[in-house]
């Protein structure tokens, strides 16, 4: 059986499943344990992700494959996933311990898929916290290869953590995004020149009131 978890979605679309010739996971090309289809990553982040994650399974014999398409073509996320775990060999035979973070750009979806043999050690409101507090706000600035190497350092290091391990992190992790983060841009400019403009006007009616003020000392002299 398989167990999945869907964690989380972006401006979720409603994808009618329809009949289709050729499945979308049906030439994914791995490298190590990333399939870029998207092309979202750089080469530097492909190598250093890879290294992150090999640490992982040779600490822990857990396996996350990350996999990121353009679309879904009417597919479903869950059935798209399904058919990754399946014929990806993203487990090991015996201990069905993989874990896919899938994510389709153009349908703004994504999921965690989890093997049964990490169903019960992983809560899937503990991934879904972890993807909504780190991938979501990269995401809703179009920075989905900074949400996605965040969301799966921070995955990885959840794994490992419950297994008594503790993994190098290769390349830097982004940051977690605060609230300042997030304002837009040209909010932020209409937020500033407002407190400008009235820092310059306290700064303006002080420079008058002292001069006033050596004004009618010097009329007093």
């Amino acid at each position: 059986m398989i167990k999945k978890v869907l964690i989380s979605t972006l401006l979720f679309l409603s994808i009618a499943s329809g009949s289709v010739f050729a499945s979308v996971t049906d030439n994914l090309k791995f490298d190590g344990y990333i399939a870029d289809d998207a092309k979202i990553f750089t080469e530097e982040t492909i190598e250093n992700v890879n290294k992150t994650l090999h640490d992982l399974n040779q600490k822990t014999d857990t396996t996350i494959a990350v996999v990121t398409i353009k679309s879904l073509e009417g597919m479903t996320i869950d059935k798209a996933n399904e058919e990754i775990l399946a014929n990806y060999q993203i487990s090991d035979a015996e201990k069905n311990n993989g874990l896919v973070f899938l994510i389709s750009i153009d349908d703004h979806q994504l999921q965690i898929l989890l093997d049964k043999g990490l169903v019960g050690e992983i809560k899937p409101e503990e991934l879904k916290t972890i993807i909504d507090d780190n991938v979501i706000p990269y995401f809703q600035t179009a920075e989905f290869e900074k949400g996605i190497i965040r969301g799966t350092y921070i995955i990885a290091d959840k794994i490992a953590d419950l297994k008594g391990q503790k993994i190098e992190h290769f390349g830097v992790m982004p940051k977690k995004k605060t609230v300042f983060d997030k304002i837009n841009k040209n909010w932020l400019w209409l937020l500033i020149i407002p407190i400008v403009a009235v820092i310059g006007g306290f700064i303006g009616s002080m420079i008058a009131l002292r001069h006033n003020k050596n004004n009618k000392q010097n009329e007093e002299g």
